[in-house]
């Protein structure tokens, strides 16, 4: 499964969730970081993604690769700012 294709589908299954989440890198799919790694992405906007009711249903699948994210950063005391 190619990031890319993953990245624009809405609809994946919980299987391909799983793969995400265990993978190293996952595109954000829409925003203002559309097209960047999670890794590159402000603290402050992975934070926001998870107090967001918006993502229920239509990126829910966000939502894991996004938590792992700002635990891996919480763990190793990681803080990306915006530029």
């Amino acid at each position: 499964m190619e990031l890319n294709k993953v990245s624009d589908n809405k609809n994946i299954t919980l299987d391909e969730v799983q793969k995400l989440a265990d993978s190293d890198e996952v595109i954000m799919p829409m925003g203002r970081y559309r097209g960047q790694s999670l890794e590159d992405i402000p603290n402050y906007y992975l934070q926001f993604i998870i107090e967001n009711d918006y993502l229920q249903g239509v990126y829910e699948w966000l939502l894991i690769p996004v938590e792992k994210e700002l635990k891996y950063r919480k763990d190793f005391d990681i803080f990306i700012d915006e530029e």
